[in-house]
């Protein structure tokens, strides 16, 4: 029982971790670069699975070893949940920042600067993500957009670089592209914040609901009574505390499924 219940958890876990992310799936079917691909392995999936198949090969309760599996797994859970949200803030904040980039490059035009060096001095002070970009020559600047459009939040600038291609091509007045383009991207961060908004209030009534219980185990050791003993050292309490488990996350993940929808396809953290 106890080797089953590892093997099951520990492959679990390995399909979770090297599972690609939506954006990558989204991307790759429409045919978009993709980029390096990051690998998911986290420092605290990984100790949260270790620390859990120890602890059922060396406590000898069946029952309490199938609630360590199932706390693990709802641990787990609750990591991808963060691991979401904050994939969803970095898309964002970098989305306001390759708007901020490509009205600074539209400025700088309409100084009279060379495109190129335009575009490097609109990078200067950007993040990391744009280092190919301000270190890239005229004739490298498609190349590095395109690299930098794989970044989830930077989809827009695969358009930008068609933009590019097109001004040097056919004499296009960049600046004015790059302006109108700045003013789309920006409307985009507007609806991000807008979404975020109301969906907030969503995404944190199902973590509450999913958490509450923890508040009512704490009530009962509080009168005296004590609710864990029973979850973790009795078939039907394992039973309870694995259904309540697998109904928790279930709520939250379906919520975060509706939420999602109103977000765009390569946003999705669920």
């Amino acid at each position: 029982m106890t080797t089953v219940l590892c093997s099951s958890f520990a492959a679990a876990v390995a399909v979770w971790l090297r599972r690609p992310d939506d954006w990558i799936v989204v991307r790759y079917r429409l045919g978009r670069p993709i980029g390096e691909i990051q690998p998911r392995v986290l420092p605290s999936s990984l100790v949260a699975v270790g620390a859990t198949c120890l602890a059922v090969v060396v406590i000898p309760s069946t029952a309490t070893q199938v609630a360590l599996v199932a706390l693990g797994a709802a641990g787990l859970f609750a990591l991808k949940l963060r691991r979401g949200a904050r994939g969803r803030a970095d898309a964002a904040a970098f989305r306001a920042e390759v708007a901020r980039v490509v009205r600074s490059a539209s400025a700088e035009l309409r100084a009279g600067v060379d495109p190129a060096a335009a575009l490097h001095a609109a990078t200067s002070d950007a993040s990391s993500a744009w280092t190919s970009v301000h270190a890239a020559d005229a004739a490298d600047v498609r190349t590095a957009l395109q690299a930098v459009a794989s970044t989830p939040g930077g989809e827009s600038l695969a358009d930008v670089s068609a933009a590019w291609n097109l001004a040097e091509q056919a004499g296009a007045p960049l600046a004015v592209i790059l302006d109108r383009m700045a003013t789309s991207i920006q409307a985009e961060v507007e609806l991000d914040r807008e979404v975020a908004v109301e969906a907030g209030p969503a995404r944190a009534t199902a973590r509450l609901m999913a958490v509450l219980p923890i508040f009512g185990l704490g009530l009962g050791l509080l009168l005296g009574v004590n609710p864990v003993a029973v979850l973790v050292g009795s078939g039907l309490g394992v039973t309870c505390l694995v259904g309540g488990l697998a109904l928790a996350c279930c709520g939250v993940w379906w919520i975060e499924r509706i939420v999602s929808a109103l977000d765009r396809p390569d946003r999705v953290g669920m």
